[in-house]
């Protein structure tokens, strides 16, 4: 992090306040959806309890994210329905080449 904002302050073209924002931008994620290790009491086989190490973030990732076969329906209806407001004809059938 010091090197990245000693050579933002060498150079003219380099952004500090970017990389000062992208600190700060991780360190909250790393602090909402980075691991918070607990200990639980857990009921054992032999009928005392054992303690176990459990992770309960602040803020979990969605388990499940949306299917390739739902995605590629989503996209197929946002398709039609900028074909039917004529959106559609003014993109590019390949955005990548120029």
């Amino acid at each position: 992090m010091a090197s990245n904002l000693l050579f933002g302050f060498m150079s003219p073209g380099i952004d500090n306040w970017g990389h000062i924002g992208g600190a700060l931008g991780g360190a909250l994620v790393a602090h909402l959806m980075g691991p918070q290790l607990h200990l639980m009491r857990v009921p054992s086989i032999d009928g005392g309890h054992t303690e176990i190490i459990v992770d309960k973030p602040l803020l979990r990732v969605p388990q499940k994210v949306n299917s390739p076969d739902k995605t590629q329906l989503m996209f197929q209806r946002m398709k039609r329905k900028m074909q039917y407001d004529r959106y559609y004809s003014d993109l590019r059938a390949r955005p990548w080449e120029r």
